[in-house]
């Protein structure tokens, strides 16, 4: 695809006029200029949830560690390594995502007039 003064191509075939996807507006017409709005996560949520999340992961290893294994433990340790480490993992993504924020940059805007 390429884009020339005379129009849009597609290999060297006319697909568009450029006039189909610009729009000009006068500058007058233009009060402010910004980005699309974008949610994005909770870091203090995400530190909380992992905290929280480990708090949770070690009472269940511990739990996991004096339970009673018979003839051989290896489930309980390989959970006791999964709640270690699964659930501050688990617990950090659930905080980023429960308090998402919209954010939106400003580009332009028009300057206030002088009082």
């Amino acid at each position: 695809m390429r884009l020339a003064p005379d129009g849009v191509f597609l290999e060297h075939r006319k697909v568009a006029e450029i006039s189909d996807g610009v729009k000009r507006i006068p500058r007058p017409d233009i009060v402010a200029i910004t980005t699309p709005a974008q949610r994005r996560g909770s870091l203090i949520g995400a530190a909380i949830g992992a905290g929280g999340g480990f708090v949770l992961g070690y009472v269940s290893a511990l739990h996991l560690a004096y339970k009673q294994c018979n003839g051989s433990c290896s489930d309980e340790r390989a959970l006791m390594g999964l709640s270690l480490v699964g659930f501050p993992i688990a617990g950090g993504w659930f905080g980023y995502k429960a308090n998402p924020r919209t954010t939106q940059d400003v580009i332009y805007r028009v300057p206030a007039p002088d009082p």
